[in-house]
């Protein structure tokens, strides 16, 4: 599993990110967020619910907790958002100063995962 890290504006308007996973690729801790309001850390008091909100290729929307950790946010990649080639479309969504606020969007790339009808798929170890 690879770690990938972004910085993600909490406002509408910052660089559009673009990640890639394999089909069926998951992971804990394997997305983590640094929030950014211009360019400024925005830092989450410990608590804040927050959720990784994506949709898939295929229109089926799913949420995923995310944990603060230091001065990001951790996401475990679950099969749910892996699972289906094509583009992903992902937002952040937390409560601030009293109302709900969704980060800019960013795209994840599903990569088909192309094993040979004759590939050997036993565990070796």
């Amino acid at each position: 599993m690879v770690t990938r890290k972004i910085d993600l504006q909490i406002r509408p308007g910052g660089k559009r990110h673009r990640l890639r996973f394999k089909q069926n690729e998951t992971g804990e801790k394997a997305l983590l967020i640094r929030l950014t309001d211009d360019g400024a850390p925005c830092l989450l008091p410990a608590g804040t619910p927050a959720e990784l909100c994506f949709s898939r290729p295929d229109k089926n929307g799913f949420s995923v907790p995310c944990r603060i950790e230091e001065d990001m946010l951790a996401v475990d990649i679950v099969p749910n958002m892996t699972e289906c080639p094509g583009k992903v479309v992902c937002a952040v969504l937390f409560p601030l100063e009293g109302e709900w606020v969704c980060t800019d969007e960013f795209t994840v790339s599903i990569t088909k995962k192309e094993v040979p009808d004759n590939a050997d798929t036993t565990d070796s170890a």
